[in-house]
């Protein structure tokens, strides 16, 4: 009741002043005792109360408690009502009049109503009136108590909150009047009030609840009010709704009146302007000091989402101005927020809760006492006064007062107390300073820079690819600024800015269609400004095209607009914008366009950007936020608009899903709808996605229509695109697993390796893609900064500062909220997305395949396989193209051994464009794969990241989450049984129903036909779909005698494209049913092609048939049949997903990651638009006829019978069947001319080959144009020069026999050419074999794959040519493996293994995870050998000259284009088949792409596939390359047969195995080889004679000299369409004779120090130790080049051990310590980046933190080193005293290593070596892990769950050798780096080992065992792998056999553990060492 001004006197000076006590449980225990503590308290301060006239009328008391729940529970019940759970509902008794009090509560429930809540129950409060004075009474109110719940149960409890407050402001500003009394004590979920115009002994007695002993509660607050003023008034009495308040507000009436001035500025993230508005005024009218201060608390908290500790002390801050002890950090903190409110100043304490903290602050001067008692019971009692509590002596811990501006707290929920300096040092570390502002910028800058090696520049060397940066807008900079010209700014907020790109000529239109379109969207340009630059700083290929940089500001044509109209109107006019101004006679793109952020970048390289942009360099030009990107493009052409940072994010990454997320995007469009925007407005926006966009650029689309579109929050929106692996992760919690599942239902991930940096102005942070296959590192600091960049050392910051160093782990985000002030783990961002709605029941409306089958009639499948005819006289067979061969070797190997099948020697068919077999669909299309740009995955290995589950049927709208989005079918992976498809066809659940489209048509339609019959296909799917249907079923069983299946690729592809034009395919579920699909492959096309779920019916009722007919061995029942295809057929689809780097088949599905070869443009557009086809070819007509032709063989009356066609010969040659390469023929020809070096039999060779390319091969659809008048060939160049061109192919030892190995190095260094090592390492004595080079075995190209085998500093020195493998054309994407059985004791030497063991090959992304990574990688080699030439191996597809240009920039010197075509030792037959393109289209790209950037000259460009003759070699010149390379036609002169036996180890001729009996059948020599090259080169001299052309250069690139056959033998080849392939430019020159810049080492720390030590190195001192050196990131690969000259100098062996000791401090570039060869140590004080100790060849490495870290930093915690850490190593040692990065020691092959704590993936792939692990691992550690041992420490860490079980057991550590070597390595762990870990598990050895694990892996144990029975020869093999180290090998031998004592020893005594003393420690270290330690261990 509002107390009125009567004369002179006012209300509005009343003042409080008054007792207030405080009694809290601190571990939140409830009870009674603390009500009646309080009852206690309050009666005991009465003195400090004031009565009125009638002195038994209270000023007003009262107490505040926790809800007491179960008191209210019970009491209503016995009423009839039931309450939900604590929390779910919010009370408060309000104060009303008990004539009128109906109508009060009726506008209260129509309010609460408006905001989606309902009352459910009023109570009337019972009191005892007669207790109360005379003039109380007068006043005295009905009370009456209010439960209030959502009216949606499913609204989230953040939402409850925010509009329990809404309700709360509105009720008070509208509801009570002169004529209405209405007052809330409190609305809330946690607290209520109960107060009243009383004296102290009155409460209890009056209200009759708080006697109830139900009634209890953990906190209480009473208040004792004397106020000057004694006119009754129930409503002024407190505890008010947070706090109690025991003095006066001096300035209420100026805090008062700038709180009211504020109002038009704010804005809140929670709530919308309008929303805001309704509030105010915060200070409601007629409040007391004590409510005012109550009011602004309510609102900071709750509106602004301040901490309550936070918001006390931002209104009562401490005297800071002028006390010296305090805290730099406090002044700074107080500093800034006296910049955003003034103090309420005046004498006061205030105890304060809000049901978690309750607490009490004292003002700055200290004029209120305050006494307060701690207990052993942890109790907290706080009064005005001491003894106002019955408290025992005996129970009293502690006795305080309160301080002068200092604060008690105890926060409930922790169960803590918490003084005063632990609280604000949390509070003041939240908040960025004035001065962080600044530092901000130039700490941005500084990033930029040192970043500038992930970056890439164009041809001129100074136009980079883009690089910019992203701030909060620097309002003061351009307020000032634009001032100068006259212009005044709105405030911040108020107004919007962006830069754009516009053309100098025609800026003036561009920018008149802007305005126009703000004008319509009422909104106004106020200011253009031109943005000054410096032009003349940027390359010129960047000034070619620099556009003229405009900054636009825009406010709001009306003042009075809200903010979240204006916001929302933004968006509109930036999405209208972008689809309306820019056109090609118009440049327009618009940065960004934010009232938060600006983007300043450009073409520009990292050193640019600041000097380019004046801007920039304004000390003016204050932020809070910096996003600065450096980009790596494949694409050289200058595009401004593609630089980053985007408008809410920078990208480092790729998309692998693109084309599928941004159709299925599309196809949302027509779904959508908002709250927010109307349906012309939304429309009005679409495509969401614009056109021309970047993977990054389309993200970014996405992110913004979510953010403000779908009013998601950023974070969510984030986690929405980029979801953890949460599929596989048992670890996970139930609410994140529910929440993900729920959000895969609305969106499918978009997938790909990735880091995103994201802002929008209030959150900034990054997210990592669920792999981890991007480096993010970051540091916090004490003064409260978080640094983030893809490398640590890029921000100079004091080590003293850092407090934590860590990593972003694979899925998870790092986040700063700068509102709040916070920087949020990625569990709690998480944890609070995840609980914003109920999604685990919304996961209740999942429909099953389960529930499917549940309520399907029965299908009897053995009656249904009655029906069908025996398999040889199934029709169907022949009509889908099925055929012996097909069930042979594809179909049933998959069923009976649950995997695909294997093949080798690679794929020499016919293109299915050339092919005269009636190819399927399928055929025609290539799997697109991962290479360079983003890596393929190991979909086996790391199988935690792989799900095929994906949600089919019908979307809920994107936009309004909620329970309709899980109203889908849950699959768990594609294919469908015969039950499930039937089941699926009658479908009745709910409205769920299905639809049937049939894909055949009648056969007298004939070819004409098929057109028509896909319209109609498409037709009716769409009427069904707006019928209602929820599954569209396209199904061929329909197809027979009379019926044609039409291609259920060719129909899925028509149907899904129509139902995606007219907005249709989210609405319903395609699934196919067909008779077609039955192998990987054709799976794949239909689900890239946006099939739901497959039925490949045939395939099952085949296996059903061929098992009744006695005929599948074993015979498996029906549910075996399915279960083993499934296995098989789900490993195939993940192995081609991973292969591109896609792990969710959701991501895939419609993803369209296929090119399509020789199919004609029309079906192309029809059916699978966006698919590159870059050569034409088959049309309808031409499909159709082939459609036909197989059913005519399956169904014409002929002579003889129709059964199923028998072997065509698709895989292997069957004579009259299909044209293979490698025919008997051409086998036999090619053998008798190399081997009697015959002219006759070679020309016979070269007439058959090229009869055989003319059915085959593309480049057998080409013709020479011979010159007018050929030249005589004595003026042609030379044969002998023409050979070294030539290189034979990376074919490893292990794939073929080291005699056939050893034969072609021989043959090819006699020439003058080269051979390749390929990826197994080579054999010392063929690395040195160099005195007669023409004689020697060392094969010249060292290749370096992701198995890393045997690549060490020597190896890497002693090569020509350094080989990067990115892919194989054979099975490009994919890895390899050699089984155990095929790794001899020569190839485990080479490999650095232990014979027997199996050796994995990964595909390649541990240290190549994009662009910049091969950049790097090619730094490393250049390191490694400056001498050598850096060459990088890809695979043709499309988009392959992309990344050439890309490869070109990152400095290769040569590039080798491989065909799909190529052998290979052993591949599934999808991979051989159906991946990769023609060599001819992956050279003419590479070529045409690297001339039209100006990079050709910069490399040099090799072919090969299947390359046989000279013609062949010569169209290979022509289309671009310069050299060649050879592997299987070699291999045919050396002998090979082509059997195709190579995966099976069973050669016939010993070229290709590695049995000792079949090897000795090799009969090759290396003049066969010779002989071949060089009637090879006679050959093309004869050509080139021909042509014209005098030497071999002139011939490259000359793709004029070619011209489409005139005479294709094949009609279909009359299609292709090669002009692009054969386009030439007249004036380019290819030839790589310019001057090339010297290798980019930049200024190298290593440089100096390898000048210090060269005396070591040339023997003239025996040791150096060098003084600590100044190390940064940007010294990179720091160790291998003086490893290089050590290698050089002394081989393998080394430096004798510590020769040379580096010391270095700071942060170590990538690379750090690579290759490092023996008997050189390094010891780093700080960390490092990724790859530290890649390839470690002997060396040491120390890491430790920098000495200055403060006590608080936690070695054990934080993160030192990054990811990929000792890659590859062979030999050496590595102690790193903290945690690394992910993949940790993967394929380490000799070294010791020990740390404290890995990422994911630890140990992976690892053959050998040691590994201590003193911390926690990630996930999946010691997957493919074959040789070696790990001992990792687990303290309830859960590392048995983190485990990949599959080939690793989990011992414990009792051995006693393992106890000694243990005790050993940490002892020496302990003293290289002063680990407190070690320190503590040595205090307490041994009985800490208890807490090892070790992890031995299976095949190594049995080796070992094996090894142990013969030992002898073991150990002489052992011998011969270290002849450089005898002495050594002699020590370990005496060590070996003094511990190794019985087979099994176990700890008897505890002194057995502990190490001899007199033992000499060096040789205890070599016992402790890599591989030879698996000797000393285990040999007797």
């Amino acid at each position: 009741m509002e107390m009125k001004k009567i004369g002179l006197y006012d209300p509005a000076w009343d003042k409080d002043s008054c007792g207030v006590g405080l009694v809290a449980s601190i571990d939140g225990i409830k009870s009674h005792k603390v009500l009646r503590d309080a009852e206690t308290m309050l009666v005991r301060m009465e003195h400090r109360g004031a009565c009125g006239s009638d002195y038994d009328s209270g000023d007003g008391a009262g107490v505040l408690t926790a809800i007491p729940h179960e008191f209210y529970q019970t009491l209503l019940a016995e009423e009839g009502h039931k309450l939900p759970e604590p929390g779910r509902y919010a009370t408060g008794l309000m104060f009303l009049d008990h004539q009128t009090y109906r109508t009060a509560e009726s506008k209260f429930e129509e309010l609460a109503s408006q905001l989606k809540m309902q009352v459910i129950i009023w109570r009337t409060i019972p009191v005892h009136s007669e207790t109360i004075g005379r003039v109380a009474r007068s006043k005295e109110p009905l009370i009456r108590q209010v439960f209030v719940v959502p009216s949606d149960p499913q609204m989230s409890q953040d939402e409850f909150e925010k509009l329990l407050y809404l309700l709360r402001k509105r009720g008070s500003h509208s509801i009570a009047s002169e004529d209405l009394r209405y007052y809330i004590c409190s609305l809330s979920t946690k607290l209520v009030v109960y107060k009243g115009q009383l004296n102290t002994s009155q409460v209890w007695v009056y209200f009759e609840d708080l006697k109830n002993p139900l009634y209890e509660t953990h906190i209480a607050i009473v208040h004792s009010r004397f106020s000057t003023n004694t006119f009754p008034s129930w409503e002024r009495a407190q505890p008010l709704r947070m706090l109690a308040h025991n003095g006066e507000i001096n300035t209420l009436r100026g805090n008062v009146n700038l709180m009211r001035a504020r109002e038009g500025l704010m804005r809140s993230s929670l709530y919308s302007t309008d929303e805001l508005i309704s509030m105010y005024p915060v200070v409601e009218s007629n409040m007391s000091d004590s409510g005012s201060f109550d009011n602004v608390v309510e609102f900071l908290t709750i509106a602004g989402q301040r901490s309550l500790p936070e918001a006390m002390i931002t209104l009562v801050p401490e005297a800071w101005q002028n006390d010296p002890s305090m805290s730099a950090a406090k002044v700074s903190y107080y500093k800034w927020s006296a910049f955003s409110m003034e103090p309420w100043d005046g004498p006061a304490v205030l105890t304060f809760t809000d049901g978690r903290y309750v607490g009490a602050i004292l003002d700055r001067n200290g004029l209120r006492p305050s006494r307060f008692y701690l207990t052993k019971s942890n109790h907290l009692y706080m009064a005005s006064e001491v003894g106002v509590a019955d408290i025992d002596p005996a129970e009293i811990i502690l006795k305080g007062r309160l301080k002068p501006g200092r604060m008690l707290l105890v926060d409930t929920v922790k169960g803590q107390y918490v003084p005063d300096d632990v609280i604000k040092n949390e509070i003041v570390h939240l908040r960025p300073t004035d001065e962080w502002l600044k530092e901000v910028l130039r700490d941005a800058e500084t990033m930029l820079v040192r970043m500038e090696h992930r970056g890439a520049c164009g041809s001129d060397y100074d136009s980079g690819d883009g690089a910019g940066v992203l701030t909060a807008i620097p309002h003061e900079f351009y307020q000032t600024l634009l001032a100068e010209e006259g212009h005044k700014l709105p405030e911040p907020g108020r107004y919007a800015t962006g830069l754009m790109f516009l053309d100098h000529q025609t800026y003036r239109t561009a920018e008149s269609k802007f305005e126009e379109l703000a004008s319509q969207l009422k909104m106004q340009v106020i200011i253009w400004r031109t943005i000054p630059v410096h032009s003349e700083t940027i390359g010129r290929v960047a000034r070619s095209k620099e556009p003229l940089i405009r900054q636009v500001f825009v406010v709001p044509s009306d003042p009075q607009m809200s903010q979240d109209e204006f916001e929302k109107l933004l968006y509109l006019l930036r999405k209208r914008g972008s689809h309306s101004i820019a056109s090609e006679d118009l440049r327009y793109y618009i940065c960004s366009l934010s009232t938060k952020l600006v983007v300043y970048k450009g073409q520009l390289n990292t050193s640019q950007v600041w000097v380019y942009f004046e801007d920039l360099k304004n000390p003016l030009y204050e932020t809070h936020i910096a996003i600065v990107h450096s980009r790596f493009s494949t694409n050289t052409f200058p595009s401004w608009e593609r630089a980053q940072p985007l408008r809410m994010l920078a990208h480092n990454g790729e998309i692998n899903t693109l084309r599928g997320n941004v159709n299925l995007m599309r196809a949302r469009e027509g779904l959508m709808r908002s709250s927010l925007y109307s349906t012309d407005e939304l429309i009005s926006m679409y495509p969401v996605v614009e056109s021309n966009m970047s993977d990054s650029g389309s993200f970014d689309n996405v992110v913004e229509f979510l953010t403000i579109a779908g009013q998601r929050s950023l974070p969510e929106a984030m986690i929405t695109l980029v979801p953890e692996a949460w599929q596989n992760d048992p670890s996970m919690s139930a609410a994140k697993v529910s929440y993900y599942k729920w959000s895969a239902f609305s969106m499918e991930p978009w997938d790909g390796p990735a880091v995103l940096t994201f802002t929008d102005g209030r959150y900034v942070g990054a997210i990592l893609d669920r792999n981890g296959l991007r480096p993010s590192r970051f540091y916090l600091t004490k003064s409260n900064h978080l640094y983030m960049a893809s490398e640590v050392g890029v921000a100079d910051i004091d080590p003293a500062e850092i407090i934590l160093k860590g990593r972003l782990k694979p899925g998870r985000m790092l986040l700063v909220d700068t509102v709040k002030g916070q920087y949020v783990p990625d569990d709690v961002i998480k944890n609070e997305i995840v609980h914003l709605r109920p999604t685990d029941e919304w996961l209740k409306e999942v429909i099953t395949i389960e529930q499917v089958l549940a309520g399907a009639p029965s299908f009897d499948i053995a009656a249904h396989l009655a029906k069908l005819e025996i398999v040889e006289d199934d029709k169907r067979l022949p009509m889908f193209g099925y055929n012996v061969e097909t069930l042979n070797m594809l179909v049933l190997p998959m069923v009976k051994e649950r995997k695909e099948a294997m093949g080798s020697m690679g794929n020499d068919a016919p293109l299915a464009c050339l092919s005269s077999y009636n190819p399927l669909l399928f055929e025609y299309f290539k799997q697109l794969f991962a290479q360079v740009t983003n890596p393929p995955i190991d979909p086996f290995r790391e199988k935690i990241v792989m799900s095929l589950a994906s949600p089919v049927g019908p979307e809920g709208n994107l936009l309004q989450p909620g329970p309709q989005q899980c109203r889908r079918l849950m699959l768990e992976q594609p294919l469908l049984s015969l039950l499930e498809m039937e089941a699926l066809k009658s479908i009745n659940l709910g409205d769920w129903k299905s639809a049937i489209v049939d894909m055949s048509y009648p056969a007298t339609k004939d070819v004409a036909g098929l057109v028509s019959e896909l319209d109609r296909m498409c037709q009716e799917a769409e009427a069904a779909a707006r019928n209602g249907a929820k599954i569209i079923i396209l199904s061929d069983r329909d197809a027979g005698k009379t019926r044609v299946p039409v291609s259920s690729l060719m129909a899925l592809g028509a149907v899904h494209h129509h139902l995606i034009r007219c907005f249709m395919r989210t609405q319903v579920a395609l699934i196919v049913e067909t008779g077609e699909a039955r192998e990987v492959h054709h799976f794949c096309c239909l689900l890239g092609y946006g099939a739901d779920a497959i039925c490949p019916y045939l395939v099952m009722e085949i296996l059903g048939k061929l098992r009744e007919q006695g005929l599948l061995d074993p015979p498996l029942t029906d549910g075996q049949i399915f279960d083993n295809m499934i296995s098989a057929c789900s490993r195939g689809i993940a192995k081609v997903m991973a292969k591109m780097g896609i792990s969710t088949l959701q991501s895939y599905k419609g993803a369209q990651i296929f090119e399509a070869v020789g199919l004609g443009v029309d079906v192309v557009e029809r059916c699978f638009d966006g698919t590159p086809s870059r050569i034409g070819g088959a049309n309808f007509a031409i499909l159709a006829e082939e459609a036909l032709q197989r059913h005519w063989q399956a169904f014409a009356d002929r002579e003889g019978d129709n059964r199923l066609v028998s072997n065509p010969g698709f895989y292997q040659w069957r004579d009259g069947g299909e044209k293979h390469i490698n025919d008997p023929i051409n086998i036999a020809n090619l053998q008798e001319a190399a081997r009697s070096k015959s002219e006759h039999a070679y020309a016979k060779f070269v007439e058959s080959a090229e009869n055989i390319s003319q059915h085959c091969t593309l480049r057998g659809q080409l013709e020479l144009r011979w010159a007018a008048q050929a030249i005589d060939i004595a003026e042609v160049e030379s044969a002998a020069s023409i050979v070294k061109r030539f290189a034979t192919g990376a074919m490893s030892l292990g794939s073929i026999s080291r005699e056939t190995h050893e034969t072609l190095a021989r043959a090819m260094n006699r020439i003058g050419a080269k051979s390749n090592s390929g990826e197994g390492g080579e054999e010392l004595r063929r690395l040195l074999d160099d005195e007669v080079p023409t004689e020697s075995i060392r094969s010249a190209i060292k290749q370096v794959a992701s198995g890393r085998f045997g690549v060490t500093s020597v190896y890497l020195s002693r090569a020509e040519d350094i080989q990067i493998k990115m892919a194989q054309g054979a099975k490009p994407g994919e890895g390899g493996e050699l089984p155990g059985y095929k790794v001899t004791e020569e190839i485990a030497r080479c490999r650095n293994s232990v014979p027997g063991v199996g050796l994995i090959s990964p595909p390649p992304h541990h240290d190549i995870y994009s662009i910049e990574d091969l950049a790097q990688l090619i730094y490393d080699l250049k390191s490694a050998n400056p001498r050598a030439r850096v060459s990088v191996k890809l695979v043709s597809e499309v988009g392959v000259g992309v990344v050439a240009a890309g490869v070109a920039k990152c400095r290769a010197g040569h590039i080798v284009i491989s065909g799909h075509d190529g052998g290979t030792g052993a591949a599934s037959w999808t991979g051989i088949k159906h991946a990769g393109l023609p060599w001819e289209l992956g050279i003419a790209e590479t070529h045409q792409t690297l001339i039209v950037n100006s990079l050709r000259d910069r490399v040099v460009l090799q072919v090969d596939g299947q390359l046989r003759t000279g013609r062949d070699v010569v169209i290979g010149a022509l289309l671009g390359a310069d050299e060649f390379g050879f592997s299987t036609a070699p291999l045919i002169t050396l002998g090979c047969i082509m059997m195709r036996k190579c995966h099976l180890n069973t050669c016939p001729v010993g070229v290709a195995t590695q049995d000792p009996e079949l090897r000795k059948k090799f009969e090759g020599k290396p003049e066969h080889i010779i002989n071949y090259f060089f009637l090879l080169a006679e050959e093309i001299r004869s050509i080139m004679a021909r042509l014209g052309i005098r030497r071999f250069q002139d011939l490259v690139g000359r793709a004029d000299l070619l011209a489409p056959s005139s005479k294709p033998v094949n009609p279909k080849a009359a299609l292709l369409d090669l002009t692009a392939m054969i386009l030439s430019d007249p004036n380019a020159d290819p030839r790589p004779t310019k001057e090339q810049p010297p290798f980019p080492y930049g200024e190298r720390l290593e440089s100096k120090v390898i000048e210090l030590v060269q005396p070591v190195i040339d023997g003239k001192i025996k040791q150096l130790e060098l003084e600590w050196q100044k190390i940064r990131n940007v010294d990179r690969t720091f160790g291998a080049t003086l490893s290089y000259y050590i290698s050089l100098a002394y081989n393998e062996k080394g430096l004798p051990s510590n020769s040379i000791h580096i010391r270095l401090r700071g942060s170590a570039g990538q690379s750090f310590c690579a290759f490092l060869a023996h008997g050189v140590t390094v010891t780093l004080e700080g960390d490092a980046n990724d790859y530290v100790g890649k390839g470690l060849s002997g060396g040491e490495i120390i890491i430790r933190p920098s000495p200055q870290a403060p006590p608080e930093f936690r070695t054990e915690k934080s993160v030192i080193v990054g990811n990929v850490c000792l890659y590859g190593a062979t030999s050496g040692r590595m102690f790193v005293c903290g945690q690394t990065g992910e993949r940790f020691a993967v394929r380490n092959s000799g070294s010791t290593a020990v740390c404290e704590g890995v990422g994911d993936h630890g140990c992976e792939y690892m053959t050998g070596g040691t590994v201590v692990i003193l911390g926690a691992t990630g996930r999946n550690f010691a997957a493919g892990m074959s040789g070696g041992i790990a001992y990792v420490l687990e303290r309830n860490w859960g590392f048995r769950q983190k485990c990949n079980m599959e080939t690793i057991d989990l011992d414990p550590v009792s051995d006693k050798n393992d106890i000694l070597f243990l005790h050993g390595l940490l002892s020496e762990f302990l003293e290289k780096t002063g680990s407190a870990t070690a320190a503590e598990l040595l205090s307490n050895w041994p009985a800490c080992t208890r807490e090892f694990i070790k992890v031995f892996p299976k095949e190594y144990r049995k080796a070992l065992e094996d090894i142990k029975v013969k030992s002898p020869k073991f150990l002489q093999y052992q011998a011969s792998l270290d002849n450089d180290y005898k002495e050594e090998e002699n020590e370990r031998t005496i060590v070996t056999r003094q511990h190794s004592v019985d087979p099994d020893p176990r700890v008897d005594d505890i002194e057995d553990t502990l190490p001899d003393p007199n033992m000499n420690s060096k040789i205890l270290r070599r016992l402790l060492d890599k591989k030879k330690y698996a000797v000393g261990y285990w040999t007797s």
